[in-house]
């Protein structure tokens, strides 16, 4: 039996359902791409006014972050 499920957000995007925590990785209601620029990347912008930005991924989670912020920079 698998340990996570896909399920779709609100805004479109997918997170997952952990069975073993009984919790979603991202609000459902909010989305998984709008949680990553409204809490994290959005916020990075306002504190750092440098021409060049260095982002460390670990690959914990499931990279909405990594993506949001490269969309971002891809204007889209």
């Amino acid at each position: 039996m698998a340990k996570y499920k896909e399920v779709l957000c609100e805004d479109g995007s997918y997170t997952a359902y952990s069975k073993e925590y009984d919790e979603h990785y991202h609000s459902t209601k909010d989305g998984a791409l709008k949680e990553s620029l409204y809490k994290h990347v959005i916020p990075m912008f306002s504190v750092v006014h440098k021409s060049e930005v260095h982002i460390l991924d670990i690959c914990y989670g499931l990279g909405f972050n990594t993506l949001s912020y490269t969309a971002i920079l891809q204007g889209t």
